[in-house]
């Protein structure tokens, strides 16, 4: 809960993250896995709701969002990431995060 900060509607401002990371054997394997992320987390998203962007820091990179609901999937070298955010934050503050932390895990 943050203080001081309320929903569209009035009611109490409790934002939420989930972050999946994964470091695979064979970078091949990415397109295959975020194509499974995608498919397995269709819940709150209509499959035309996806949306993959070029990106000159990520290999793969896609994006969902609506109405403060915002998901990322990005893959680079070794690594794919999973974001499911809900909350205020603008997606271009939430791709900067998955930037600075795919690093970790890209080689």
């Amino acid at each position: 809960i943050v203080p001081d900060q309320v929903w569209k509607d009035g009611s109490t401002y409790s934002p939420g993250v989930i972050t999946l990371m994964y470091k695979l054997r064979f970078p091949s394997l990415k397109e295959g896995l975020i194509s499974d992320l995608i498919a397995k987390n269709d819940i709150f998203f209509a499959k035309e709701d996806v949306e993959r962007l070029e990106s000159k820091t990520f290999d793969i990179l896609i994006i969902r969002e609506d109405d403060g609901f915002k998901e990322v999937f990005a893959g680079k070298g070794k690594g794919v990431i999973y974001v499911s955010y809900f909350g205020l934050e603008d997606m271009d503050t939430i791709l900067k995060s998955v930037e600075e932390t795919i690093v970790l895990i890209a080689e």
